[in-house]
C-alpha cells in the first residue's frame, strides 16, 4: 500500500471518520491537495465500506480561462473513474464587491453552502475537505498573531461539526504532490496560491520561509506537535467539564449550578464549564474572553448577587448559592398565528396551520406543520423609532413561497423568535448569513430584535415577518405550486 494511502487510512481509522454505509461529499478544485483526497478516497471506498463519494466543485470565474479548464478537468477526472460530479459557478469577485467583504471570505462561505446542499441531497454524507499539515501550521501562526488561548492553539480539528472530516490533515504538502506525481494524476495548479494577495497566501510564501531560513528548519512539524499537545490538554480538562456538568441542572434555556462548587475550580476548569452551561441551553457561539472575564470577576467576588450579560440576550446571574444561566426573556404583549394556503393548478385551499398538520384534500406529500403561536409586541411598535431600523409594513402580511421546497426542507415548519445559529439568505444575497449579521447590518436595535416573529425551519429563516424572505424558498420557473403564508394576530379572551 501507498505510504501516504496508509497514512490516511490511519488517521481516517484513529479518528473515527468515516463509518461503513457513509456517503462522502468530497470538496474537489482540481488542485493537488483535492485531487489526492478524491483519488484516496476513490481507492479506500471498499476498505471502509462507503456508500457511495461525489465531488462537488466551485468555478468561482475569476481567472478566466483557466477556472473553465480547472472545471472541465475536474468533471473528466470524475467522469473516468464514476463519482458523482457536481458544479456550481460564482461570480465571487462580483459578490464580494456588493457585499463589501473579501473574495476569500465569501468564496468560502459559497463553498461550504454548496457542500452542504449536495450532502443533504445524498441523505447527510460526510463533507471531506483537503486540509493538509501546512494548512495546520499556517492556521496556528495566524492564530498566535493575532492572539489565541489553547483552545485556537488546538488549530483545525480533524472532525468538526457538521460531518466535516479532514483525512489528510497528517499529511506533508510533499507527500500530496508525490503522490500525485507517481498516479500521473496531472492536477491543476491556481496560480493565485503563488501570489501574494491573501493573508493566509503571505503566510505560507513569505512568512514561514522566512522563520524556516532563520530557525534553519521547517517548523510544520513543531506546530502539528503543539497542536496534538493542546487537543490533548484540551480533551483532559474536558473530563473535569464533564464531571461539574453531571451535576448541573439543566431545564429548557436555564441551568443552574451550586456557587459554592464552580468557585472551587481551577479558572481552566471554570471557564469551561460556563461555556458549556451555556451551550447546553442554546447559546452556542460569539462568547469571548471579555464575557468570560466579566463571568470571572461576579463569580469570585464577595458579592451575593449580580448577574453579566452574555451575547444574544443570554445572561449569567449570580443567586445567593447558585450560579444561575439563562436566557432572558422579552415581555410581549399580542399572539399571532400562522396560516397558509396551498396553490396549484388544480386546487386552491386555505388552512390554518395546526398540530395534525395542514387539513383538508388536495396534495399527499403535505408536511405536518406544528401549531406555534407567538406573543409579540404591536406591529405599529415595530414600525417606530429610527427609520433605519426594520419595518414591519401593513402591506407585506402575506408572502408566497415554493411549495416543494418548503416540505423538501427537513424539520417542522413553525413561527418563534431568534435563536444562535439562525441563518437566511436574504434576497439578492450571494450565500448563507447569519441572522445576527442581518440585523447589524440593517442597524436594527437590540431590544427589537428579539420582537420580531419568524417563520422558521430548523434553524433556517424562511421569512422575517414583514421584512425579509428567504431566497432559497422562493418560486422559480421551476415552481409548480406555491404556498402562501401570513400571520394573523389571536384576540386575547
Amino acid at each position: 500500500m501507498n505510504g501516504i494511502i496508509k497514512k490516511i487510512r490511519e488517521t481516517v481509522s484513529r479518528h473515527e471518520m468515516i463509518k461503513a454505509g457513509d456517503s462522502i461529499v468530497a470538496g474537489f478544485s482540481g488542485g493537488p491537495d483535492s485531487t489526492c483526497l478524491l483519488e484516496a478516497l476513490n481507492i479506500l471506498k471498499e476498505d471502509f465500506g462507503i456508500k457511495q463519494i461525489a465531488a462537488v466543485h466551485i468555478n468561482h470565474m475569476y481567472r478566466g480561462e483557466a477556472a473553465f479548464a480547472d472545471e472541465r478537468y475536474s468533471e473528466k477526472f470524475c467522469e473516468e473513474r464514476g463519482i458523482r460530479f457536481f458544479c456550481y459557478r460564482y461570480d465571487v469577485e462580483k459578490l464580494a464587491s456588493e457585499q463589501k467583504k473579501s473574495s476569500e471570505e465569501i468564496g468560502r462561505i459559497l463553498r461550504y453552502e454548496a457542500f452542504a446542499e449536495v450532502a443533504e441531497k445524498l441523505g447527510g454524507a460526510k463533507i471531506a475537505v483537503a486540509h493538509n499539515k501546512e494548512d495546520q501550521a499556517e492556521t496556528l501562526l495566524m492564530r498566535m498573531v493575532r492572539g489565541t488561548g489553547t483552545e485556537g492553539l488546538c488549530g483545525i480539528d480533524y472532525v468538526r461539526e457538521g460531518g466535516i472530516i479532514r483525512p489528510l490533515l497528517d499529511c506533508s504538502r510533499s507527500e500530496i504532490e508525490e503522490f500525485c506525481r507517481e498516479r500521473s494524476l496531472n492536477p491543476c495548479i491556481d496560480k493565485t496560491n503563488l501570489e501574494p494577495i491573501y493573508k493566509r497566501n503571505v503566510v505560507r510564501l513569505r512568512l514561514i520561509p522566512e522563520i524556516n531560513r532563520i530557525m534553519n528548519c521547517s517548523i510544520t512539524e513543531p506546530l502539528a506537535v503543539l497542536s496534538a499537545a493542546a487537543r490533548e490538554d484540551r480533551d483532559f480538562i474536558n473530563t473535569f467539564v464533564e464531571d461539574v456538568m453531571k451535576e448541573s441542572e439543566c431545564r429548557g434555556d436555564s441551568a443552574r449550578l451550586s456557587a459554592e462548587r464552580i468557585r472551587a475550580l481551577h479558572p481552566a476548569v471554570r471557564k469551561r464549564v460556563i461555556v458549556r452551561c451555556f451551550d447546553a441551553i442554546g447559546l452556542k457561539q460569539d462568547i469571548s474572553s471579555v464575557h468570560l472575564e466579566a463571568a470571572e470577576k461576579l463569580i469570585t467576588s464577595k458579592k451575593s448577587t449580580g448577574q453579566t450579560e452574555f451575547p444574544h440576550a443570554y445572561v449569567l446571574k449570580l443567586r445567593y448559592d447558585k450560579i444561575v444561566f439563562e436566557k432572558k426573556h422579552v415581555k410581549l404583549t399580542k399572539n399571532y398565528r400562522l396560516y397558509s394556503r396551498i396553490i396549484s393548478k388544480d386546487y386552491i385551499e386555505d388552512s390554518d396551520i395546526e398540530g395534525c398538520g395542514i387539513s383538508g384534500g388536495g396534495s399527499s406529500e403535505r408536511r405536518a406543520i406544528a401549531e406555534s403561536t407567538v406573543k409579540k409586541r404591536g406591529r405599529e411598535e415595530l414600525c417606530a423609532g429610527n427609520s433605519s431600523n426594520i419595518a414591519v409594513k401593513k402591506t407585506e402580511k402575506k408572502q408566497l413561497f415554493d411549495y416543494e421546497k418548503i416540505t423538501a426542507a427537513p424539520g417542522e415548519m413553525l413561527v418563534r423568535y431568534r435563536q444562535p445559529g439562525d441563518i437566511i439568505s436574504p434576497k439578492g444575497f450571494a450565500g448563507t448569513k447569519k441572522l445576527k449579521d442581518y440585523f447589524i447590518d440593517r442597524k436594527t436595535d437590540r431590544d427589537v430584535r428579539d420582537t420580531i416573529p419568524l417563520v422558521c425551519i430548523g434553524n433556517k429563516v424562511v421569512w422575517i415577518y414583514g421584512c425579509e424572505v428567504n431566497e432559497k424558498f422562493l418560486p422559480d420557473d421551476k415552481t409548480k405550486t406555491l404556498i402562501e403564508l401570513w400571520l394573523e394576530e389571536e384576540k386575547q379572551e
